[in-house]
């Protein structure tokens, strides 16, 4: 009997532990009859002014962009969300005082009234009290923050009065990082390695995610640069579902996944590409791919839709509000644009 009972131990215990591991996680493919096309729904804004590849927030009833490139003597722009009217423009680049050397993103705080924003050149994080942006066209911040040396926050929220959620950069050597979630007191400067990690990671690369908070939802998300998922996960860093594409076992540098993502309402949207970001044409200067899709799932990781932009975009932000998503495209005169979610039907 000992041999027959423990081999039907065996097979019992492997169906538990297989039906565990099948109830976090989904599959996806895209197909054509779940594939929506609304390039003749994406409305230009024009601007007076001359954009590069950035970063939208939402605060309040403000759209802020932040110029990781810029061309202007300000980094830091600022529009009414709805009407996208400019307000004005703050984050003064250059090497003096309270100006910004290597800008990187914003972090708002909980009460919507503080822009933190990351100075990579000066290695701090700046305070923007937003009242003073828009009553002092001509704000230099005063108060500053260090930045952690051993590995830095790179995209991020608060969870609390002082502490961010968020992507870290670890550095591997001059020219190597990986990337981790993390959590950062932003007060006290001590931030340490955060929550679920995917195990499935064969070198650094496959360590590189975009991310999105929703305190509301309770989670946040992961997508993958270089691998087919998205992971989503519990604010106590404990894992929800794991989300894998039909690409998810190869492993080709030259393609890429998920480059942002967002949520909106009972929804998860995220840019993606799911083909090779680098396109070589005949002994000319390397042309690199952005998304010209969002795929869009439901919190529990369902694959619903796939919404094809036409454009390519290098980011975008939801707008919950005025139920619509804010695009940035590098390659268009205009390089604002948005389109409405109000009359999509996602199910």
């Amino acid at each position: 009997m000992k041999h027959f009972i423990l081999p039907m131990l065996f097979v019992i215990l492997s169906l538990g532990c297989n039906n565990s591991n099948s109830d976090r996680t989904r599959y996806f493919r895209e197909s054509a009859d779940k594939t929506i096309d609304i390039r003749d729904q994406v409305v230009s804004v024009k601007t007076d002014i001359l954009f590069r590849f950035g970063d939208f927030l939402i605060v309040d009833t403000l759209l802020v962009y932040t110029d990781f490139a810029s061309v202007n003597p300000e980094v830091i722009h600022i529009f009414n969300k709805r009407s996208f009217e400019y307000i004005t423009s703050t984050g003064i680049s250059g090497r003096g005082p309270g100006e910004i050397t290597g800008v990187g993103c914003g972090y708002l705080d909980l009460d919507g009234k503080v822009l933190w924003v990351d100075d990579h050149g000066n290695q701090v994080k700046w305070k923007f009290p937003i009242d003073s942006i828009l009553s002092n066209s001509n704000f230099l911040p005063s108060t500053k923050i260090e930045m952690n040396n051993e590995f830095f926050m790179t995209d991020g929220g608060f969870i609390s009065d002082s502490v961010v959620l968020g992507v870290a950069v670890v550095p591997l050597s001059n020219s190597s990082m990986e990337m981790t979630m993390a959590k950062e007191n932003l007060y006290s400067g001590e931030i340490e390695k955060f929550g679920y990690v995917y195990p499935g990671a064969k070198d650094r690369y496959d360590t590189y995610f975009n991310f999105c908070l929703s305190l509301r939802d309770s989670l946040y998300v992961h997508c993958y640069k270089y691998v087919d998922l998205m992971t989503i996960c519990d604010l106590n860093g404990n894992l929800i579902v794991n989300v894998e594409g039909s690409s998810f076992n190869k492993r080709d540098k030259t393609v890429n996944y998920f480059i942002g993502v967002d949520i909106y309402k009972n929804y998860i949207i995220a840019s993606y590409i799911g083909d090779r970001y680098v396109i070589l044409d005949g002994g000319n200067e390397p042309q690199i791919i952005s998304p010209s899709k969002f795929l869009v799932f439901d919190m529990d990781g369902n694959y619903l839709k796939t919404l094809k932009v036409g454009s390519q975009f290098s980011s975008f932000c939801v707008d919950e509000d005025n139920d619509r998503i804010v695009l940035f495209f590098e390659e268009k005169e205009d390089s604002f644009g948005y389109f409405s979610l109000k009359d999509i039907d996602f199910s």
